[in-house]
């Protein structure tokens, strides 16, 4: 992500699905000019520790039962720059802690999710980017498994991340992978544009987005994506 984010960015920024807040952990120290905002999904009905998975796409062990009090026991509690977790669901509006700084955030980051979330979500993932990132320089980054001209990508040619596919479909119809091409489409239609994508460890892309008022700073320069000479050293965003 440092490829795309210079460590001195300074600003507000959002994590989508924080989940158990290991990410949280590196991000937060990694940009302490930003003042991060955590995310997590809290459905209606818990489901049971052996159902998370199947029913509400989530995994990893949760410290404690409130989901958005186990985040800030790494987010908040830890950090200066991190606040306190709220919930967010992308099938509904975003709430008014993030829509009351419209316009004011440096980075989106959402790992791990689209494909385990109904295809309406990417949608709402993107109008709520668009509606809230910085038109100065915002850049929401996507990673996780994704296909490719519709078809499964990897160094294994796909096989991995198209059994991956058929386990997801076989746990919730609306789960899967989704294509690369579909996203730039549904993302042009909220303002913005998925650029440079790059392969990642494990099969995974990192796709960077901006909204449309940005692109005259990628031609300035004053905002940094990704290129062919750039290499990222880590296996995590």
């Amino acid at each position: 992500m440092l490829n795309i984010i210079p460590d001195d960015r300074k600003g507000k920024g959002i994590e989508i699905a924080s989940g158990t807040g290991a990410l949280l952990e590196l991000i937060t120290p990694a940009y302490p000019g930003i003042t991060w905002q955590p995310t997590e999904y809290v459905p209606e009905e818990r489901a049971d520790p052996q159902e998370q998975w199947s029913k509400h796409g989530k995994i990893g062990l949760r410290e404690v039962t409130d989901e958005l009090r186990n985040i800030d026991y790494h987010g908040s509690e830890v950090f200066k720059n991190c606040d306190p977790a709220v919930g967010l669901d992308l099938m509904k509006p975003w709430p008014a802690a993030i829509m009351d700084n419209r316009g004011a955030y440096e980075v989106i980051v959402c790992t791990n999710t689209l494909h385990i979330t109904p295809i309406e979500c990417s949608t709402n993932l993107f109008r709520g980017a668009g509606e809230v990132l910085s038109p100065g320089g915002g850049v929401l980054v996507l990673y996780g498994p994704f296909k490719v001209g519709g078809k499964f990508i990897g160094e294994d040619g796909g096989e991995g991340n198209e059994r991956f596919d058929e386990k997801l479909r076989n746990t919730n119809a609306g789960w899967g992978l989704r294509d690369v091409g579909d996203l730039e489409k549904i993302a042009g239609e909220e303002g913005l544009e998925l650029r440079d994508q790059r392969n990642m460890p494990a099969n995974n892309l990192l796709l960077p987005g901006v909204p449309e008022q940005s692109f005259h700073n990628l031609r300035n320069g004053r905002l940094r994506l990704p290129t062919a000479q750039h290499k990222l050293e880590t296996s995590t965003v």
